[in-house]
């Protein structure tokens, strides 16, 4: 049985090394570099979240609960990243020119 759900989880034969490395600037300047940014200028008052649902949630739950999205973004980027490896038409097309648009287009 354990065997079975190993199988059918979202990370089972991917790399997550590989994983990271090829999102290495994703994660050092959208991730942490906005978020960090975020905090400091929200915080002091030098300006307002421009997302609206972002700025709801933020309101309502805290500032800090900004880390949230940028974790669902990360868990996102990873469930694209299995489905591109791993399927059938990424095979075909060239799976590694699908990742590189979607995480080129992400830092954009």
């Amino acid at each position: 049985m354990p065997h079975d759900v190993e199988k059918s989880s979202l990370v089972y034969g991917v790399d997550l090394y590989r994983f990271v490395k090829d999102i290495k600037f994703v994660l050092l300047f959208y991730v942490t570099g906005d978020l960090m940014t975020m905090i400091y200028v929200i915080g002091s008052g030098l300006a307002q979240e421009g997302n609206p649902i972002v700025s709801a949630f933020s309101s309502m739950n805290g500032l800090y609960s900004i880390v949230l999205f940028k974790v669902f973004f990360t868990i996102a980027l990873l469930g694209n990243y299995t489905y591109i490896i791993h399927s059938t038409a990424g095979k075909k097309q060239g799976q590694t020119f699908a990742w590189n648009a979607l995480r080129h287009t992400t830092l954009q």
